[in-house]
């Protein structure tokens, strides 16, 4: 059994845990929502990207880029001056 390594997040080894030999389940999931706790308190989600997302909702009248999915490979194109090639 010792060619298992201590997990700093879980605070014992993957098999101790799994057999809970000197700690339980419970306790294991405690540690880890610690750390967890800890590594993502200033993480936010969901946020305004610059270049990526607009400042304000689309309105009428503005000037947007169309996107369009291509069917199958699941691939993006977008609308370009000039072209030729049917999309």
């Amino acid at each position: 059994m010792g060619k298992y390594r201590y997990h700093s997040t879980t605070k014992t080894t993957p098999i101790n845990a799994l057999f809970e030999i000197g700690i339980s389940h419970k306790q294991v999931k405690q540690n880890i929502v610690e750390v967890a706790e800890k590594r993502y308190k200033d993480v936010q989600h969901n946020l305004n990207l610059p270049g990526f997302s607009p400042s304000s909702p689309v309105a009428v009248g503005d000037y947007v880029r169309v996107k369009i999915a291509k069917m199958g490979d699941m691939g993006v194109t977008f609308h370009q001056k000039g072209s030729t090639t049917k999309t």
